[in-house]
């Protein structure tokens, strides 16, 4: 499958030392729906933005719809991506029929029955000006702008802020029809991930500006477990540090793990990692659980002190050991 976006070492520092990007690698399929899933700093915007051609990254490489980002390329690809930020910087004092007039203008494509669709689909009052929008109106007002030109590609920064639960709803399904019936790709950067699990068929997680997993969600949910193992006597916890265990947490009888697997019926699968862990001496595998998408984005992100709280494994579906 050929990329859309695909990044490689990308390195972004700002004045002071922050370093936003440190060395950040994706590969986002064509026609697919991407979630960039990460905490608050973790580099998302300012990846989109470098995208963009909004910043310059101080190293590696990024080309979008097979297109090296150069300065020259970068203005020539902005028609064929929409791009909606997160604070979207429009003129206050325009009204919203201004907004679109303005933004109509500078497209040679501008497909005026899909912006009314999604007028009408968001109530937005073509009367009211910037400044008397809501949050969430003005997100709903930037997708619109993002969509109206046919773009290719759509880059959409923490676009759910603001966006009460029916908007939010609306919102989802108007981004599922633009991957659907017109075959664009979505490339969203997120930390609502009920939304990212509702959405992308591919995940991204980063952590510090660097890609921590990158994979299908399916073969994700497949892959990412936990298995909750019981001892007849206490154990080190070396022990139970086999090839494909990250987390180990210590339990009243036992230990919770958590584990990475592949896919399949491989020599790492889910069954030959529990069934290794079963001929430690002493050890019995009481349960395997599947992890949702938060569950295991927290298994990768937090550290040992911000887990205040004893967190059992999601008990929503309990995965056969054979």
């Amino acid at each position: 499958m050929t990329a859309a976006v695909e990044i490689r070492e990308l390195v972004k520092r700002y004045p002071g030392g922050t370093v936003a990007l440190d060395g950040l690698s994706l590969t986002v399929p064509a026609g697919s729906v991407y979630a960039l899933v990460g905490r608050n700093g973790a580099g998302k915007t300012t990846t989109l933005r470098i995208l963009m051609g909004m910043l310059r990254a101080d190293g590696g490489e990024a080309a979008v719809l097979g297109h090296a980002l150069t300065p020259r390329a970068t203005s020539r690809l902005r028609a064929r991506i929409g791009y909606a930020p997160e604070r979207p910087g429009l003129y206050p004092a325009m009204r919203v029929s201004e907004v679109l007039a303005f933004a109509r203008s500078s497209y040679p494509r501008w497909n005026e029955r899909r912006t009314r669709t999604y007028l009408e689909t968001f109530d937005l009052p073509l009367t009211a000006r910037v400044r008397q929008l809501s949050r969430g109106q003005l997100a709903m007002l930037s997708l619109c702008l993002a969509v109206a030109h046919d773009p290719q590609l759509l880059l959409l920064d923490d676009p759910f802020v603001g966006l009460d639960p029916v908007h939010r709803r609306l919102y989802m399904q108007l981004l599922l029809e633009e991957n659907a019936r017109f075959g664009r790709t979505v490339m969203l950067s997120t930390h609502d991930l009920y939304a990212a699990s509702r959405l992308a068929d591919t995940v991204g997680l980063v952590h510090r500006g660097q890609a921590l997993r990158e994979s299908p969600l399916d073969a994700l949910y497949e892959t990412e477990k936990r298995v909750r193992v019981t001892c007849e006597r206490e154990l080190p916890e070396e022990q139970l540090r086999l090839p494909g265990v990250r987390l180990v947490e210590r339990e009243a009888h036992g230990y919770l793990l958590t584990v990475t697997a592949s896919g399949g019926a491989g020599p790492e699968s889910v069954a030959q990692l529990t069934a290794r862990l079963g001929q430690i001496p002493g050890v019995r595998v009481a349960g395997v659980y599947d992890l949702d998408l938060e569950a295991i984005f927290l298994s990768y992100v937090e550290s040992p002190g911000e887990r205040t709280l004893p967190r059992p494994p999601d008990q929503a579906a309990e995965a056969a050991l054979m």
